[in-house]
């Protein structure tokens, strides 16, 4: 297996500065202004969950390099409860994208309520 040049020494560890500097994470945040202009209502059921699971993925990254990874747990309910992006005009926090969109608005553990409620214009995308 080849080492990715974004890993700490050949480590399994991600080097977020490195990645921080980096080309591609300027064109990644570059990239991510133009996801106010996504219109969801356009997008097949499938296409809209494979946009979802990816859009997960760069924010979750995103955060790490911007913010770093949480090391406890009051910091790791903040991270998924604010890292967000705008998209369609409407902002998704990981929190919303993974419990409101992936899993159906499924209430999250020990949650006493859904992640979307009535009136929630981000529902009808889960």
């Amino acid at each position: 297996r080849e080492p990715s040049r974004y890993t700490a020494d050949g480590a399994s560890l991600v080097d977020y500065e490195g990645l921080a500097l980096s080309e591609a994470f300027k064109a990644l945040t570059a990239s991510t202004a133009e996801l106010q202009r996504v219109n969801l209502g356009e997008l097949t059921f499938n296409i809209k969950i494979a946009f979802f699971i990816n859009l997960y993925n760069a924010l979750v990254i995103h955060g790490f390099v911007v913010i770093g990874p949480p090391t406890n747990l009051h910091q790791r309910l903040f991270f998924y409860a604010h890292t967000s992006y705008s998209v369609g005009g409407l902002v998704y926090s990981l929190n919303d994208i993974e419990h409101g969109i992936l899993r159906g608005n499924q209430k999250p553990f020990a949650s006493f309520r859904r992640t979307f409620i009535n009136g929630d214009h981000r529902l009808r995308n889960a």
